[in-house]
């Protein structure tokens, strides 16, 4: 019979009829087949003998588990095999086990599986270790980096990655090693290798403010100029310098470029300054009198330090020159070199004189023309060459202008004769004086005669002469043209009030009449040349002319009636549409306000005047009037409903009319 491990013999049953002669406390023993004695006891005991020393075999069987065995797992590392360590037990016997594995190729933990065999039964699992291995690599090859970067803008290799800080400054031009990480590609079989070394090259870009150059005192000479270039931060050995354009005057360039761990190149300005040139001094020049600098020669090379000068004096002056020598581009200009200027004396006589004409209008007053003035193709100037005199110059007939020299032309006059005339139409008076005579007052001239029958300008005064020659006043009519001079004879312009009524005259004196517009207003004259105010018909329309006589537009309230004048000042009359509305003037203009029956059709006119049109209240009824004023009547569909409106044009509601029955909106209730 079987048992298991740790079992006594009392834990076994036996047949019936049998029972243990061992002791029943005694262990079944090891795994294995052992022989225990029983006793055989017969149901009839008085017939049948008990037998004893009955053999039993026993078959003892162990569970086994993980504490029985131990794996020999030391030193296993990843190699891409299969790891079978070998596992033993103190308890086990070898052959009574088998050992199979599992998760036993990569690194980490694998697991040896015991089963049980023979008298050992179940199975159990044995943990052990295979370590990573270490991977195989090759240190990476110097990298390159830029001046001012970090170790994490430097790229590695495949696998690497910096150890040191990646925020780590990869530090100034030159090489440097810092350390770095090698993680293989199978990290789950392969250790990490720290604490790799790795040389990283830093270049750093040169510019311009790395630099200064020597250029201190660099004038042109004709040679290649080559300051010396230093740097405070760029070691000598790692720069080179070219040059160009380091002869000529100007500014010149120093190319730096890069050597070593410093790359590219930049361009440095110096200047080198113009050289002061050989000159020798212009001797005396002569120039004439009103002449500008600028037209006076002097020497090659040579110019007036201030051309705009004029020659004003006779003599010897000394003035100042600037010497600018042909190669500008290399030489300074040289300012301050002094010459004596020499000036000589010139005669008005032979100089060519005109006026603008040979004639010129008598005024009244002086008459001044100014004269052109020119020798030798120069024109003179009033006031420095020369100034003018005059003689005879009021009256009509010959005058005199004289000429006299001033600065180079002192000394020196001539003189020239011109015209004045007093040309028809010219009413300005002679010299005279106002005397009285039978007829009144007449103007005789100093040299004889007298104005008669013409306008004459006395003292800035208009004045008209009759044939005889005496003052006119009043009203005077000259060629169905009127005019009005006063008690004095002036004539007037502007308005006037005479004998009761305004008048406007223009500024030729001419009255006015008919429609004028006078400051920018319209006023109407009648054939008097009265201004006229209040109503005006004229030309089959009429007109309101304010107190003032200007004419009225727009809306205006006259005697307590309201009226309306369009831009032209007409009178509106009958319907009439202002500003986007219809009103209704009256046959006198009026406009008309309230109820207003026209053409068999009633209107309803608010207190504005404007024309009514939809629902309207009056008088606690309500009415509706269509779009062109008229007002409803009897039935009429109004927006989708029906409404009843009676002789009176007022709205029925809450009622019946011809066996139709409206609501209390007035609505038709078809329902009803």
């Amino acid at each position: 019979m079987n048992a298991t491990y740790g079992q006594k013999l009392a834990d076994l049953m036996l047949p019936e009829c049998f029972s243990w002669q061992d002791a029943g406390d005694t262990d079944v023993g090891d795994p294995r087949e052992h022989e225990y004695l029983a006793i055989y006891t017969p149901s009839d005991e008085a017939e049948y003998e008990t037998v004893r020393d009955v053999p039993v075999k026993v078959r003892v069987f162990r569970d086994i588990d993980a504490s029985m065995f131990s794996v020999d797992a030391a030193g296993l590392a990843y190699d891409g095999s299969a790891h079978e360590p070998a596992v033993s037990s103190a308890i086990v016997p070898e052959g009574s086990y088998s050992v199979g594995y599992r998760d036993n190729v990569s690194a980490g933990e694998a697991t040896a599986v015991v089963s049980g065999e023979g008298f050992y039964r179940g199975s159990c699992e044995l943990e052990f270790a295979i370590a990573k291995a270490t991977p195989g690599y090759e240190v990476p090859a110097p990298v390159e980096a830029a001046y001012g970067q970090t170790l994490s803008d430097v790229a590695l290799p495949k696998g690497f990655s910096w150890q040191d800080d990646p925020s780590t400054s990869v530090g100034d031009a030159g090489e440097h090693e810092f350390l770095a990480t090698f993680t293989p590609g199978d990290a789950a079989n392969y250790e990490v290798v720290r604490d790799v070394p790795v040389k990283v090259r830093v270049f750093r870009d040169i510019d311009a403010s790395m630099f200064s150059v020597d250029a201190a005192g660099l004038a042109y000479d004709g040679s290649a100029h080559e300051p010396a270039v230093s740097s405070a931060v760029v070691p000598e050995e790692s720069y080179s310098v070219g040059y160009r354009d380091n002869v000529s005057a100007g500014e010149a360039t120093a190319v730096v470029s890069g050597k070593g761990f410093y790359r590219g190149s930049c361009e440095l300005e110096f200047a080198i300054a113009k050289a002061t040139p050989d000159y020798e001094a212009p001797a005396p020049v002569e120039a004439a009198y009103g002449q500008r600098l600028s037209d006076v020669a002097l020497p090659k090379g040579f110019s007036w330090q201030d051309g705009d000068i004029v020659v004003d004096w006779y003599g010897k002056k000394t003035l100042f020159v600037r010497f600018t020598p042909n190669d500008q581009a290399n030489y300074n200009s040289i300012d301050g070199i002094p010459v004596d200027v020499v000036v000589r004396h010139k005669d008005l006589k032979i100089a060519e004189i005109k006026f603008e004409g040979s004639q010129f209008e008598y005024t009244g007053h002086l008459v001044k023309p100014s004269p052109t003035i020119a020798m030798d193709g120069e024109s003179l100037v009033e006031g420095v060459d020369y100034s003018v005199e005059y003689r005879n110059n009021v009256l009509p007939g010959k005058a005199e202008a004289l000429v006299c020299g001033m600065g180079r032309f002192a000394g020196s006059s001539v003189g020239v004769s011109f015209d004045i005339v007093r040309s028809a139409g010219n009413y300005i008076a002679l010299p005279g004086h106002w005397a009285t005579g039978s007829g009144g007052w007449w103007y005789p001239y100093d040299n004889g005669g007298y104005p008669a029958n013409e306008w004459c300008i006395i003292d800035d005064a208009c004045y008209h002469f009759n044939g005889s020659g005496y003052m006119q006043t009043g009203w005077l009519n000259l060629g169905g043209t009127w005019y009005y001079l006063s008690g004095s004879g002036i004539m007037q312009t502007g308005w006037q009030k005479i004998g009761g009524s305004w008048y406007w005259l223009d500024d030729s004196g001419a009255m006015a009449s008919g429609w004028r517009v006078v400051d920018g207003s319209y006023c109407h004259f009648d054939g008097s040349g009265a201004m006229q105010t209040g109503w005006l018909s004229t030309g089959g329309a009429w007109y309101y002319l304010s107190g003032s006589g200007v004419m009225q537009t727009g809306w205006q309230v006259i005697g307590g009636a309201k009226y309306h004048f369009d831009d032209s000042g007409a009178m509106a009359s009958g319907w009439s549409v202002i500003d986007g509305s219809y009103y209704y003037f009256d046959g006198s203009g009026a406009m008309q306000t309230g109820w207003l029956n026209r053409g068999g059709a009633w209107y309803w006119l608010g207190d504005s005047g404007a024309m009514a049109t939809g629902w309207q209240s009056i008088g606690g009824a309500k009415y509706w009037f269509d779009d062109s004023g008229a007002m409803a009547t009897g039935w009429k569909w109004i927006d989708g409903s029906c409404y009843y409106f009676d002789g009176s044009g007022a709205m029925q509601a809450s009622k019946w009319i011809d066996g139709s029955y409206v609501d209390s909106d007035g609505r038709w209730d078809q329902s009803a």
